[in-house]
């Protein structure tokens, strides 16, 4: 097990850990985790591949997915304890995150040291996959679908796609026509990644069509190819059946970490 200086008070390392794929995390990210005690992750967000590759032999290994949230403050106050360095794997950018605050300031309060590493985001990651960007400025719009975007301009919103009829309800009335182009990115990066433009108007039947309904990243705008380079996903107008992209899902290396069930 990487032991942290017993001198020293224990670590807390919130490490985003980029969109989905294994191998987008940052190098910093990457340091961290081999020198972990204790890893928290959640497989819901998280690829296996990013543990199995990083996570030292010997380190504790806890999936959260389906944990209630003191097992997190346990850890915490265990690793202030015995002063452990542990890390905390968030889906995409850490320093973006949503509901941290209580967190750092519990691990700030049991004497541990903090840090956030920030990791690539998934809005980057969908974009990259339409091989292009926007022509205006994109504005980032996060959480609920009944909140109003402007009326112009590129806008990506990230919320659950079931709820994917609020959505065009509210883009709707902020004046966005049906024909306004919509790429939907799911699990970007990930094996089973999903990459579709449709407009808005065939966007609840795009959701339905693909048994859509965790958090799904919505681009609203032109989407534009950069010269030269081929889009990973196939940029397909609706009406028609829309031509996915996927990818086989793949096992990862061998995992030498031992994952426990508790805290």
């Amino acid at each position: 097990m990487a032991m942290c200086d017993r001198t020293t008070p224990g670590r807390v390392s919130f490490v985003g850990a980029g969109p989905g794929a294994g191998d987008l995390v940052t190098v910093r990210g990457a340091r961290l985790l081999a020198e972990a005690d204790v890893v928290a992750w959640s497989s819901a967000t998280v690829a296996i591949e990013l543990v199995q590759e990083f996570v030292p032999p010997g380190a504790e290994v806890l999936d959260i997915a389906r944990r209630p949230e003191e097992d997190l403050f346990r850890l915490y106050r265990r690793s202030a304890a015995e002063r452990l360095a542990m890390v905390r794997l968030i889906g995409g950018d850490a320093g973006l995150g949503s509901g941290l605050d209580e967190h750092l300031e519990a691990c700030r309060r049991l004497g541990l040291r903090v840090q956030v590493v920030p990791g690539v985001a998934p809005l980057a990651a969908v974009v990259a996959a339409t091989g292009g960007g926007f022509d205006e400025p994109t504005v980032l719009v996060t959480g609920s679908p009944d909140e109003v975007p402007p009326p112009e301009g590129a806008i990506a919103v990230t919320v659950s796609a079931a709820r994917a009829d609020a959505l065009v309800a509210t883009l709707r009335a902020a004046g966005r026509p049906d024909d306004t182009p919509v790429v939907v990115g799911h699990k970007a990066t990930r094996p089973d990644e999903l990459v579709v433009t449709t407009t808005l108007g065939r966007l609840e039947h795009t959701v339905k069509q693909h048994r859509l309904w965790l958090p799904t990243i919505f681009l609203v705008g032109r989407p534009r190819a950069r010269r030269g380079t081929a889009p990973r996903a196939a940029r397909t107008e609706l009406p028609e059946t829309p031509r996915v992209r996927t990818t086989p899902g793949s096992a990862g290396p061998g995992a030498s970490t031992r994952s426990t069930g508790a805290a």
